[in-house]
């Protein structure tokens, strides 16, 4: 074994180079490969809660509209009833709002943050059956209670035990206080769950009476390890068929899919596992190939000799109010106030958020005169107020902007797709209603995005709003000092909410946020890329030095016989380059593939144009001749006597 060792010791020292290229080349290889096959891993293992997670599905609804189907992932409360009750394979089943927040919760006069809670009801640990540090399953979700998860206890109690504690909570109204029991702590759901949340509350049974009709929940159904989940979907269409003889259908999708797959079935995170999966394995296969290219090569030779700043422009941060009675009900004087600070360039509110828009605000309840009532448009409902246009840029392309006058109450305005599925050139003037409010269009505004680039632009229908449907307010700032500006702006709204916390974001934080995934995938793969490259390189390198030494001989006689420098580079490089255009012809069929895989993704993308793959090809010659050439003139310049005697 010491001998195998010192030998291995001492072909390191008399091969240094290769050497270097070969550790440099697996080592650099390897690290991305694990750092690679991670990422794949956190994201097949996204939303994996407990052991029965691969027997839980959302329960979704099909909706039949024009040429495309519609899949709403909330259901109504009496659809989970059902399938409880008739269904034997259905096991058990929670409803979960996860659009809830508390304005705040108090202990001994200190404020935490509500945002991240989340309304269940008392089966939801029966489905998700998440580890319990303190308290039990049987009495986690009883009346009055709170369950708090493990982060969140030890915030606000420190290291003592929280069960039994209470806290003061006020409800996203801002209205209404309300005292509450922990009644459990639970560990914290992993970050990598759309269930990751710090609170639960249970569903008060008037607040059920009251909703227990809406489409506004998100179902889950836990299912026997036998139950076959198209067959039990089936079942719950059969059920809402005879109670409303509609055309509508169910579907079941499993819990772990929904992060890598949307309620059509389409791939959308799982294009990227696969491509980074591949491209891990294109990694690790280009270090090998190079190793045995390399070991093989050295080898041969042996037996021979043995045998944004936010100061220069203009800003708009949001703040959500969500159902905040004070803020609705003292918004316009909280406008008026904001609108005499010289900083602020525009107020404005709006029913729904405009950058990440959720179905609960869609409606096929549009009206118009004329229109085909079998075929009615499904369209975001967006209450506004009449500043709403101007303050946040979004010109109005026919017809008139808000008078601010009570006029503007009757006035409609809807974007270019929602005018294009009516299918009437010109609009304007005409008759409409929505949820029984009448009036007429006035004006036609221009495409705006209000979710991320993955889906298309839907079809908008607004109108004036009363305040008291407004969730949130949009604050345009001028240029210049903004952390001033909000200082300003904090001071009017203590002036109206109370006690309640100033929270706010800026919209292109917002973007950032809804575009983190992209931005870590764009990441990911420049610098696995610039790797894959890397390896490649050292691995060419290499070669062409080896080719260069067991044609040390022939290159000194075609110099002695008065070949170029430039010919016997152009004898060198030609192979190589030859084998690299074959490569190429390879290569650009599978990269358009992969390429119009992932822009499948997007409703907008762009096109891949004939010009990339000329610029990528053009690219990989350079640097094919950067690194063959360097090796290749450092031969090709070397005294040719001294080389023919060293052979």
């Amino acid at each position: 074994m010491f001998y195998n060792l010192k030998i291995t010791i001492r072909n390191l020292r008399n091969n240094r180079l290769y050497s270097v290229i070969n550790i440099a080349g697996l080592a650099v290889s390897l690290t991305a490969v694990i750092f690679i096959m991670l990422w794949v891993w956190d994201e097949l293992n996204y939303d994996k809660i407990g052991k029965r997670s691969d027997n839980t599905f959302l329960l979704e609804m099909i909706v039949a509209n024009n040429e495309n189907n519609q899949y709403w992932t909330q259901t109504s409360i009496p659809m989970l009833q059902a399938a409880k009750e008739h269904i034997p394979d259905v096991e058990e089943g929670c409803a979960v709002n996860i659009k809830y927040n508390m304005a705040y919760i108090a202990h001994e006069g200190k404020v935490f943050s509500g945002d991240a809670f989340c309304k269940v009801d008392t089966s939801f640990f029966r489905v998700f059956n998440v580890p319990f540090i303190e308290g039990t399953t049987r009495d986690a979700l009883a009346p009055g209670s709170i369950v708090l998860t493990r982060s969140l206890a030890k915030k606000i109690f420190g290291d003592e035990p929280a069960a039994g504690k209470h806290l003061t909570g006020k409800d996203e109204t801002g209205s209404e206080t309300k005292d509450y029991f922990v009644s459990a702590v639970i560990a914290d759901f992993p970050e990598h769950s759309f269930l990751h949340f710090d609170a639960f509350v249970p569903f008060e049974q008037e607040e059920i009476r009251k909703f227990i009709t809406m489409w506004g929940y998100q179902n889950f159904l836990l299912l026997r390890p036998s139950a076959d989940s198209k067959a039990v979907a089936q079942q719950l269409t059969k059920i809402y068929d005879k109670e409303k003889k509609a055309i509508q259908s169910f579907q079941l999708q499993s819990f772990n899919d929904i992060h890598l797959y949307d309620p059509s079935g389409k791939e959308t995170g799982m294009v990227s596992v696969r491509l980074f999966s591949w491209i891990a394995g294109l990694i690790l296969l280009i270090a090998c190939v190079n190793y045995v290219n390399l070991v093989t090569a050295r080898a041969s030779k042996r037996n021979k000799e043995i045998g944004i700043k936010r100061m220069d422009k203009e800003m708009v941060c949001s703040v959500n109010i969500g159902a905040n009675a004070q803020m609705q009900e003292h918004y316009a004087g909280f406008k008026s106030d904001l609108e005499q600070l010289p900083s602020i360039a525009g107020v404005t509110a709006a029913s729904t958020n405009v950058l990440n828009a959720h179905i609960y605000a869609y409606t096929i309840s549009f009206q118009w005169e004329g229109m085909d009532k079998n075929n009615p448009i499904r369209a975001l409902d967006m209450g506004i107020d009449d500043s709403f246009f101007e303050t946040m840029n979004i010109p109005v392309i026919k017809g008139a902007d808000f008078s601010h006058t009570l006029a503007d109450a009757n006035r409609f305005y809807l974007n270019e797709t929602a005018v294009k599925q009516m299918g009437i050139a010109d609009p304007i003037g005409l008759n409409v209603s929505l949820f029984g409010h009448a009036g007429q269009i006035a004006g036609i505004v221009r495409d705006f995005h209000f979710r991320t680039l993955n889906y298309r632009i839907d079809p908008v229908i607004m109108t004036v709003n009363d305040h008291d449907d407004f969730r949130m307010i949009y604050i345009r700032f001028h240029k210049g000092n903004t952390v001033e500006s909000l200082a300003s702006v904090e001071k009017i709204w203590k002036k109206y909410s109370g006690d309640i916390p100033f929270s706010y974001d800026f919209l292109d934080d917002t973007l950032h946020h809804l575009y983190k995934p992209e931005q870590q995938k764009s990441r990911l793969f420049g610098t696995f890329s610039f790797i894959a490259i890397f390896i490649s390189c050292l691995g060419l390198f290499g070669l062409v030095t080896y080719t260069a030494e067991t044609k040390t001989k022939e290159i000194g006689i075609r110099k002695v016989l008065g070949a170029s420098v430039s010919s016997i580079v152009n004898m060198l490089s030609k192979e190589f380059l030859i084998l690299v255009g074959i490569a190429l012809l390879f290569a650009f069929p599978l990269a358009y593939y992969w390429i119009d895989r992932m822009l499948q993704d997007y409703a907008y993308h762009i096109r891949i144009g004939w010009w990339m793959f000329a610029l990528a090809g053009l690219i990989t010659m350079v640097l094919t001749l950067i690194t063959v050439g360097w090796q290749a003139v450092k031969a090709a310049t070397e005294n040719p006597v001294k080389a023919i005697k060293a052979e």
